[in-house]
């Protein structure tokens, strides 16, 4: 088949080029390239109208509602003028059979969601208007001149061809889009950049996710450590690089957007001091440190304060008020992928601590008698069998945690407790219990004896409960409440944070 594409050098033409030219047919190509991209431009296309086509395809338009808003009549000449020559030309030329790229804008607000095909079209802007007036002018031809035109009418198309295979289920994308000055507007904040790592984590399958963060003076420091698939050593630098992701069947779509992993890692680095991956293998999960300059990318001046939870008109749970800062990208983030993974947000130290006390360990005891480099152990095990202040020391300063050799010391002996997760506290729920329940028959004998999982079990109980208080006093618990058995007494300690 003979085929003539307008537009063909850009983000979606350039795509439906190639697959045509796959398939065998004969394509013509015709591109200003002043939005276009001459890279994009499949070489085995024809530059120029050289023969008569069995159908065109037109994809060449100015696309960008606020520009249209200032300046309508540009738009109005390129869109419906351009349009006008291009009918003509296919009237010329003997052919009738039309692909139009549309757009959802020329429904303008609609009266009922989800849109449909027959929703009336009532464009708000300029650009949306063109649009429709050229599928006017297409209708018209269908009833004097037998054109046989299709509309595809779509909202925020996203996607890529690979371009390389670089291995390890890693690609580089063809997208001159995702080059710097796109990846410089990508991250606008501190919270923009957290929230793709934590994607990122999501997406390399981690069921744990742990976010450190600190700030002295205008630096701050992010370290995000994972229990997913890990990156490869040879993978490690360069999954910064520009249009780098993985494999397009793992991208995931979320309320955020189109994400795959390592997708925005080249943004990251882009707007960061620095970045790069502390600890990985596959397999053993990955550590990212990440050092941002506060008069360079801005964040909220207040994070330390967590947001409070609501419903949306759907029922749905979510952050009702609070600033948006690290702790709310983590709330809403958490909330959204409740039940896939379980995040944590904390000092380097509350994260050590919190690592060593939740993390089931995959070797026992006695296995790690034989392990003489912790390296060799998941990134998040690691933390747990440092069997001392100085290992734990070394330990994290090889996963980007830094800490002095007293809040070592401290971590070890428990003076700094875990945290919980930032879903459970949200929920007002008990973390899940990380080892197995046995039952202590030892437990004081001349009285009453509770076996550990009613125990603990008790200990939710109060804890849901507690946000009686909580919600008034505005007060909030460390961790859950200590339930302990004595000569006719139960009692229970419920220890409140510090800032309460």
């Amino acid at each position: 088949m003979k085929v003539f594409v307008t537009g063909g050098s850009g983000y979606i033409g350039s795509v439906v080029v190639k697959r045509l030219l796959e398939r065998g047919n004969q394509v013509t190509v015709f591109d200003n390239l002043e939005r276009g991209h001459r890279c994009n431009l499949d070489p085995r296309a024809e530059s120029l109208l050289k023969v008569k086509p069995d159908s065109v395809l037109h994809f060449a338009a100015y696309a960008l509602v606020g520009e249209s808003m200032g300046d309508p009549l540009k738009y109005f000449d390129n869109n419906v003028t351009g349009g006008v020559h291009l009918l003509k030309g296919m009237v010329a030329a003997g052919c009738s059979r039309l692909v139009f790229s549309s757009s959802c804008a020329t429904y303008g607000v609609p009266d009922a969601l989800p849109i449909e095909e027959n929703t009336p079209q009532r464009p708000t802007n300029p650009y949306g208007q063109s649009k429709l007036m050229f599928e006017q002018m297409a209708n018209w031809l269908a009833e004097t001149k037998g054109f046989r035109p299709t509309f595809l009418r779509y909202f925020n198309a996203a996607g890529a061809i690979p371009e390389e295979n670089l291995g390890e289920g890693y690609v580089r994308l063809r997208v001159a889009e995702a080059e710097r000055r796109q990846a410089k507007h990508d991250i606008r904040c501190v919270e923009d950049m957290v929230i793709e790592l934590l994607r990122n984590s999501r997406d390399a399958g981690a069921k744990r996710i742990y976010l450190a963060t600190s700030r002295e003076g205008d630096l701050r420091t992010t370290t995000i450590l994972d229990d997913g698939s890990g990156v490869p050593q040879d993978m490690q630098e360069r999954i910064f690089e520009a249009r780098v992701t993985s494999k397009l069947e793992s991208i995931h779509v979320d309320r955020w957007g189109v994400h795959g992993r390592g997708m925005a890692l080249y943004s990251v680095r882009e707007n960061a001091e620095s970045a790069r991956v502390a600890s990985s293998a596959p397999g053993k999960g990955t550590s990212i440190t990440v050092v941002t300059n506060a008069t360079k990318l801005a964040e909220r001046a207040d994070q330390s304060t967590w947001p409070t939870l609501g419903e949306d008109e759907d029922g749905k749970r979510t952050c009702a008020r609070g600033p948006h800062n690290i702790v709310r990208t983590c709330c809403e983030f958490a909330l959204e992928e409740y039940g896939t993974c379980e995040v944590y947000v904390g000092s380097p130290a509350e994260i050590a601590a919190t690592a060593r006390a939740r993390v089931t360990p995959s070797v026992d005891g006695s296995e790690l008698l034989f392990i003489d480099d912790l390296s060799t152990l998941p990134v998040l095990e690691r933390l747990r069998a440092a069997a001392d202040a100085r290992e734990l020391l070394s330990v994290c300063k090889g996963l980007g945690l830094e800490m002095s050799e007293r809040t070592a010391h401290r971590v070890v002996s428990g003076q700094i407790r875990p945290l919980r997760s930032v879903a459970s506290r949200m929920l007002r729920k008990a973390d899940a219990p990380t080892g197995p329940k046995p039952v202590d028959l030892y437990r004081d004998r001349r009285g009453l004896k509770l076996s550990k999982p009613d125990a603990e079990e008790f200990s939710r109980v109060l804890a849901k409960d507690f946000s009686f208080i909580e919600d008034r006093y505005y007060v909030s618990l460390v961790h859950d409440p200590k339930v302990r058995v004595g000569k006719g007494r139960i009692t229970v300690t419920f220890d409140l944070e510090d800032a309460d």
